[in-house]
């Protein structure tokens, strides 16, 4: 293992990339010369790194998250104004997706905050707010 190289801020610049999103640990860390094992033994061996290197994932994956779901957000409108598109298949497929996103994220979340619960989202429609309900078991 090569302890030099996973100084203190190493690792904070490595989770900062690793929180933009932007990258995978994989790229982030060839980028720095460092192997994955290395990082993998600290993370096993240093509860309070693996916390950081945790969040920083959650962080990334929450960011690309809303960026895609901004993205599709925008490709929704493209083609709401496009004529032969109004009411295309397309934006109701790209309407599904923003539904699994904002599902996986919600899900993401009850994991951490409640282990015992499932997550039940209501109809979308273009006139009703996304309805996200907790029910514990």
């Amino acid at each position: 293992m090569n302890v030099i190289k996973l100084t203190p801020e190493t690792l904070s610049s490595i989770f900062e990339e690793l929180a933009k999103g932007e990258q995978s640990i994989k790229a982030i860390l060839k980028d720095k010369n460092i192997t994955y094992e290395c990082l993998r033994k600290t993370l096993s061996k240093r509860p309070k790194i693996r916390a950081e290197y945790d969040q920083a994932v959650q962080d990334g994956i929450s960011l690309a998250l809303d960026t895609a779901i901004f993205r599709i957000k925008d490709t929704i409108e493209d083609l709401k104004h496009h004529p032969n598109q109004k009411s295309s298949l397309a934006i109701s497929n790209l309407e599904k997706e923003i539904n699994n996103m904002v599902k996986y994220r919600a899900s993401a979340l009850i994991r951490s905050y409640q282990p015992k619960s499932s997550l039940k989202v209501g109809n979308i429609n273009e006139n009703k707010p996304l309805l996200v309900k907790w029910m514990s078991k």
